[in-house]
């Protein structure tokens, strides 16, 4: 038989344990339900393009311009366009009076001919000097005399070939056709009009719009 001192201690043992573990079995449980858990929407994955539009103002720029000129003095004859019409390359926007350049060309043409034939002349006149000249029927300074002429005639059949290629380019000149396909804007001279080389203003301006530019700031 125990003692009651010796009970009573035992039982208040036994009574501090429990009361240490309930206090952390409720520290525990506190600890485990606090905040609850935040909802969490689900969806499936899926890949899509996803269109984004930003507003700006902005400037249309040709693609590219030229200012067309006059590569002759001449006066405008025939205009083949109308303002704002789209041209073709190589179509023709201009015709200026060829009547001039026509002349010149023959005039040019005409001199090559008459050096033509001085120059045969001349070659053959050498060529039968220098036979005299073998036989010495003549002086050898007299045979070189007609040959010297006879390559002074012969080079100046090459200057009018020369004389003769540039008449006939000034003379396509007459016809101004357009560089590229483009869009015509205002036009600057009207027929009948004279125009020199190269002149301001310039007859038209022509406008690329195919492609085309647009400026502008995001």
């Amino acid at each position: 038989q125990l003692r009651p001192p010796i009970v009573f201690f035992i039982l208040t043992a036994i009574l501090f344990t429990s009361g240490c573990r309930s206090k952390e079995q409720v520290q525990m449980a506190g600890s485990s339900g606090g905040r609850p858990p935040a909802p969490v929407v689900v969806a499936g994955v899926e890949q899509r393009d996803i269109p984004v539009q930003i507003q700006a103002i902005g400037n249309v720029e040709a693609y590219q311009t030229v200012q067309i000129r006059s590569q002759v003095n001449g006066q405008i004859q025939k205009i083949f366009f109308k303002e704002g019409e789209d041209v073709r390359q190589g179509q023709p926007l201009f015709q200026l009076d060829k009547r001039p350049f026509q002349a010149d060309l023959e005039k040019t043409i005409g001199q090559m001919k008459h050096d033509q034939a001085q120059a045969e002349n001349s070659r053959i006149e050498a060529d039968r000097y220098s036979g005299l000249e073998k036989q010495g029927i003549i002086s050898h300074e007299q045979a070189e005399q007609l040959r010297t002429q006879a390559k002074a005639d012969a080079s100046a059949v090459e200057a009018d070939k020369a004389a003769v290629d540039g008449a006939r380019v000034q003379l396509q000149y007459t016809d101004i056709v357009a560089p590229i396909d483009a869009r015509t804007g205002t036009l600057m001279i009207n027929l009948g009009n004279l125009v020199k080389a190269n002149d301001t203003p310039y007859l038209v301006q022509l406008n690329q719009v195919t492609p085309i530019y647009v400026t502008f700031f995001v």
